[in-house]
């Protein structure tokens, strides 16, 4: 057995080591890119309020800030609670090369039925409302919000096909590998060790998933998505389908945001309104239509792989 093995920790304890790992990974990550931010950006070394007109050198943070604290930890995890002498952290992560054009559609399908259900239910979170008691909170998050909003408008609204580009690589695909490597690679497995049952282990991860983006009015919807990026990954065994799918999730949005101009001049656009809460009866029941169609998806898909892996009693289903 090699020397830095964690692996026989109890869950709680891996959880603590991880976020040690996070935390360590994350001034890592910091202080590099403030050493690289420099000479690229003229930006003065270790700066805590960088210049928000400058957009390349906050993409290029963001690039960071999603590596040093999603990927690193993750593939670190990987090494340190794995024992296996060879393939060890691919083992680990499920980054399995089995990879078909079937599960691929499956779990778009999944994605796409999946949306109209998430912006239901990001109205209804966002029309919630805190007791008096709580309106200083209410209007701080409020104003965390607002800031965060219009962060992602300065990110993404663009009329160049090469920041478009770069917002998919930044914006879209860094952080679908990073969060799924992450929270569902790593988080999710070590909760299914400690609770030994899956599906408190997607529910727990994914609210943690959730949280560690602080957005209160975007909380529920936010935990559904990654409990649908959960039960993908529970189903399949494979990392690579819920990478897959939030890229997808992600790339709609930037390629939404590319195209706004347009958008909000048609008439698809007078209801591409984030402030509007209100929710019909015909979109409740589209929404609930959807839900049960991204259960029966997910059910297919676990059946399916389970069929394999009866069929092929070698491949280790880890998760």
């Amino acid at each position: 057995m090699r020397f830095l093995y964690f692996g026989n920790l109890h869950p709680f304890s891996q959880l603590l080591l991880l976020a040690f790992v996070g935390v360590a990974s994350m001034l890592f990550f910091f202080l590099l890119s403030s050493v690289l931010a420099v000479p690229l950006f003229g930006v003065p070394f270790g700066s805590l309020q960088p210049d928000m007109e400058n957009i390349p050198y906050l993409k290029f943070s963001q690039a960071f800030q999603s590596v040093g604290m999603f990927v690193a930890p993750a593939f670190a995890a990987a090494w340190l609670f794995s024992d296996a002498e060879t393939n060890r952290i691919p083992t680990y992560l499920n980054l399995r090369k089995d990879l078909n054009l079937k599960t691929f559609g499956r779990v778009t399908l999944v994605l796409l039925a999946s949306i109209p259900l998430i912006g239901v239910l990001g109205k209804y979170n966002a029309a919630l409302n805190l007791p008096e008691s709580f309106n200083a909170l209410e209007t701080s998050l409020k104003t965390m919000e607002d800031a965060a909003r219009k962060i992602t408008e300065m990110f993404l609204i663009t009329d160049s096909s090469v920041a478009f580009a770069v917002n998919l690589l930044i914006v879209a695909l860094i952080p679908a590998v990073g969060e799924e490597l992450f929270f569902r690679g790593t988080v999710q497995r070590i909760f299914l060790s400690w609770f030994k049952n899956p599906h408190i282990a997607i529910l727990v991860a994914s609210a943690v998933f959730s949280f560690i983006h602080f957005q209160f009015y975007g909380f529920v919807p936010r935990m559904v998505l990654g409990m649908v990026f959960g039960y993908m990954f529970f189903c399949s065994k494979n990392i690579w389908y819920p990478i897959i799918a939030h890229f997808l999730n992600n790339a709609i949005g930037v390629t939404a945001y590319f195209y706004y101009d347009e958008l909000k001049n048609s008439t698809f656009g007078g209801q591409f309104d984030s402030t509007d809460t209100t929710v019909s009866l015909n979109e409740l029941a589209f929404a609930l239509l959807c839900a049960a169609v991204v259960v029966a998806l997910l059910l297919r898909l676990r059946k399916v792989h389970a069929l394999s892996e009866d069929e092929n009693p070698k491949i280790e289903a880890s998760i």
